[in-house]
């Protein structure tokens, strides 16, 4: 299986803070914090992203750190998209 990452964030609405970040490789590594600069080490030498409604709400606030990361934009799965 290629390098993926599934995730999710927790963000305040107003302020727009990161309050928590949860992932989990398919390899079993996983991640729980707030620190962006961690989640982009985390997420780094990964090829696929994957989460539920990443396009309108996750990359909005991540998604310059995604792009750091290496992950392209053609890579990203949301699942919303997927569910009935």
């Amino acid at each position: 299986m290629s390098p993926i990452v599934f995730f999710d964030t927790e963000i305040e609405p107003k302020s727009r803070k990161i309050l928590d970040i949860g992932a989990i490789t398919a390899a079993g590594n996983q991640f729980h914090s707030a620190n962006a600069a961690e989640f982009l080490a985390f997420l780094k030498g990964n090829e696929y992203l994957c989460g539920h409604n990443i396009f309108n709400h996750d990359l909005i606030y991540l998604g310059k750190l995604i792009t750091q990361a290496g992950i392209p934009g053609q890579n990203y799965v949301d699942t919303l998209f997927l569910s009935p």
